[in-house]
């Protein structure tokens, strides 16, 4: 289920930009820069957007998974579990929606986005761990799995949902099985024996948004502002 909320994060907000580059197919934004509205105005537009359909979204996924965990008997989570939720959900939405604005701006054709986004939509399901576990690839998969921004989000997203089934199942086992367990499970990253902390996850996906979008800024004002006349 934690997977799942990090993916579709992407999912939504890639298709939410995909009326972007419809725009710029049909040359509508040359439509745009012909009135008064900023060039940077038109991309918040689009950026408010994504990123709204993909948190409403990820909301009504997360009430759908608590619904699934619970009838099969799973927890219903406490308050402070769900602003904790809410939180990292905003952060992963907020990365995703900034990455898929980098990437829908190198696109000029309708259909060469819609092939890229099919293979980045089965590539997503590997990278976050939904369809085999992480520690089930080869390490320098792993590697690659570790450094994708999203695999950050939804390791956090892990590591709250399933705290509470972690602290009952494993209560009686060693710290060295719990911490393999984790690791293979993509609950938490390491690097070179060195365990990632909740915090550094954070970070890392915080220093990814801020980069995506100022690449994505640099690129929007190198485009020109030609329109109809």
């Amino acid at each position: 289920m934690a997977g799942i909320l990090a993916t579709t994060s992407v999912s939504t907000t890639v298709a939410a930009f995909s009326i972007m580059v419809d725009d710029v197919t049909k040359k509508i934004q040359k439509d745009f820069y012909c009135t008064p509205i900023k060039k940077s105005t038109l991309a918040g537009g689009y950026i408010l957007a994504a990123f709204s359909i993909g948190y409403f979204l990820s909301l009504i996924t997360l009430v759908f998974a608590q619904l699934y965990l619970w009838l099969n008997g799973g927890h219903l989570y406490t308050l402070n579990t769900y602003i904790l939720i809410l939180g990292v959900l905003f952060l992963t939405v907020l990365l995703n929606t900034s990455m898929m604005y980098f990437i829908s701006m190198l696109f000029k054709s309708h259909q060469a986005f819609s092939a890229a986004t099919s293979i980045m939509g089965t590539l997503i399901g590997f990278l976050t761990g939904i369809y085999l576990p992480i520690g089930a690839f080869p390490e320098a998969i792993q590697y690659v799995i570790r450094f994708f921004p999203t695999s950050h989000g939804a390791a956090l997203l892990r590591q709250i949902m399933m705290a509470p089934t972690l602290n009952e199942s494993f209560y009686h086992k060693s710290q060295d099985f719990i911490s393999f367990f984790k690791e293979y499970l993509g609950i938490t990253f390491s690097f070179d024996n060195i365990s990632l902390s909740p915090a550094f996850n954070i970070l890392y996906i915080v220093m990814f948004t801020l980069l995506f979008f100022t690449s994505a800024l640099y690129f929007n004002r190198r485009l020109k502002n030609n329109c109809y006349i």
